[in-house]
């Protein structure tokens, strides 16, 4: 698994448990202020939950972005630098040659 889909699956696993506590939250039956500010409690920890996620999302997009990147880094030659298959040499008078067929 990589990186940014583990990023993912932590970001899934955290909307299920935001999704599971407000649910068990609405179907509490207990009442009276201590319930409601348990309620209160439990919608704080679900709003936090799905918070994270949403982090865990944008950490997983920045990494597949920096991978994709660095990966095209790597593919591609430098500026300037001579085509796939082809030869550089300094001539005498100091200038550089480039030859698809070689020096």
């Amino acid at each position: 698994m990589t990186s940014s889909a583990g990023l993912h699956a932590h970001a899934d696993a955290l909307r299920e448990h935001a999704r599971r506590l407000l649910a068990a939250g609405d179907a509490l039956v207990w009442q009276g202020p201590e319930a409601d500010a348990f309620r209160r409690r439990v919608t704080e920890l679900a709003g936090r939950c799905s918070t994270a996620a949403a982090h865990f999302d944008r950490a997983a997009g920045q990494t597949a972005h920096a991978r994709a990147k660095a990966g095209a880094a790597q593919a591609a030659p430098p500026p300037g630098a001579a085509a796939v298959g082809a030869a550089e040499a300094v001539g005498a008078d100091g200038v550089q040659v480039i030859s698809s067929r070689g020096v």
